[in-house]
């Protein structure tokens, strides 16, 4: 059986993660031998998140041959990379040109590009299992969950047709260059980690990109890379209210509404872990045609993100209760609020469920994202 499949990936456009999710579809389809891959550069935070979800889905991931052919032409890849892929158990990692880079202050002779991952049984032989995922995205976070890349994937899973053996051939003879790239290619060891330490240019870094900035650093978080991503990179979210707590006085209806643990990062905060009770920052909303209003977005005592909606009856709608409200993204840290009705929240829930954001509280409540 041939499975081919085409990615295209936009965390604008709803399509975040596509790369990372698809590739790790391919590797939990079947037990595979060995990994090959290909990449013109890495980051330390892509290596770490396209790792973690690998780990996840592969079968026998620890057993299972690493080989990486990455690339430090102009520097771009990062150190730490290296240095991650090779720790990983029955990992190893070389560099196209290593030594003459190393000579020739990271400046290529010849551009070392390709963007490819090949997952087999461990031979060379013409049989199935056999992945191949090729594409425009990089070992980064911004390459596999955010930036806008497109990528072609072929799986073959026994038993094969007739018509299907022969492109597995073709293929594998287009896939000989590994053998000669391979054995040409530089070993990272100690010694060459640092070499290139010591003549690495200081440059912006892929990972940097607000997109995908936040989940970079090494604190604690409370969201995982997928699905912070795309929650990161929604242009609208909507919630269901149910009754709001009476923090103005049994009175007068509330306007404080709870939100998942981690939704602070569609508002523009980041993802690490705080203490109970603490302010995040201000955003600015809008509700309909009023004065837009200054809310804090807080980490509450209940273990959930908050926030504070503007005054019922005065910048707001006279209740939030039981309904479902709307954040569409005015800019940064700005967004319009409106409160939705049954037809809303179906066409809302719709595009949610399309683009894997769909979800539910523990209570009950239902919530979503969607670009």
């Amino acid at each position: 059986m041939l499975i081919t499949s085409l990615t295209l990936q936009d965390a604008r456009r709803g399509r975040a993660s596509a790369l990372i999710n698809r590739l790790s579809e391919i590797a939990s389809s079947t037990r595979f031998r060995r990994l090959r891959c290909a990449v013109a550069y890495a980051t330390r935070s892509g290596c770490e998140s396209a790792v973690a979800s690998l780990q996840r889905n592969c079968r026998g991931w620890h057993g299972l041959r690493k080989l990486w052919l990455v690339s430090i032409d102009f520097g771009t890849t990062d150190s730490e990379a290296l240095e991650l892929l090779s720790q990983l158990p029955n990992s190893e990692v070389r560099i196209p040109d290593g030594a003459e880079l190393l000579a020739h202050g990271l400046f290529p002779r010849r551009c070392f590009h390709p963007k490819t991952f090949i997952f087999d049984s461990g031979t060379d032989a013409a049989e199935a299992p056999f992945g191949l995922f090729v594409g425009s995205g990089n070992l980064t976070l911004s390459g596999l969950n955010a930036g806008v890349e497109h990528a072609i994937s072929l799986l073959w899973l026994p038993p094969l047709v007739e018509r299907e053996a022969p492109l597995l051939k073709s293929s594998l003879s287009q896939l000989n260059w590994w053998n000669a790239a391979w054995e040409s290619a530089t070993p990272v060891s100690r010694d060459f980690l640092i070499q290139y330490r010591r003549i690495r240019p200081t440059r912006p870094r892929e990972d940097e990109t607000p997109s995908v900035r936040s989940f970079s650093a090494d604190s604690p978080r409370e969201i995982d890379t997928n699905p912070g991503i795309a929650w990161t990179n929604a242009n609208c979210f909507w919630i269901q209210t149910k009754q709001l707590y009476k923090n103005r006085g049994a009175g007068n209806p509330g306007n404080q509404l709870d939100l998942k643990r981690g939704t602070r990062v569609y508002f523009g905060f980041r993802p690490v872990s705080v203490p109970q009770n603490t302010v995040l920052g201000k955003i600015s909303l809008q509700y309909d045609d009023l004065r837009p209003r200054r809310c804090s977005v807080r980490f509450g005592d209940n273990s959930m993100d908050k926030v504070n909606l503007p005054i019922p009856g005065s910048d707001g709608p006279e209740n939030y209760d039981n309904t479902v409200v709307h954040f569409d993204r005015a800019g940064r840290k700005r967004f319009r609020l409106t409160l939705g009705n049954r037809l809303d929240l179906q066409t809302w829930k719709a595009r949610s469920r399309d683009q894997g954001l769909l979800y539910t509280l523990a209570g009950g409540r239902e919530f979503g994202f969607y670009s």
